[in-house]
């Protein structure tokens, strides 16, 4: 399914790029699951802040990044 439509409903801050483009196959919050057509969902855990994942998930091929919120990634 193509990016736009999965985000069609949803509110939005920021696209990067065409949306119309971007096929994707699978949304995760575990950056090892990432591959060419996934979607990473960084999560802010009790334990863990998913927004630390962000580079990995991106070396590891996503296509797409979605935050709860817009602070950007924090220190390791």
């Amino acid at each position: 399914m193509k990016l736009d439509k999965i985000i069609n409903n949803v509110k939005v801050i920021s696209v990067s790029g065409n949306s119309e483009s971007i096929e994707i196959s699978n949304i995760t919050n575990n950056s090892a699951e990432i591959n060419n057509e996934s979607i990473f969902v960084a999560i802010k855990g009790l334990k863990v802040d998913g927004r630390k994942f962000i580079p990995e998930a991106i070396s590891n091929g996503a296509k797409a990044i979605v935050l709860e919120e817009d602070k950007g990634i924090p220190d390791s």
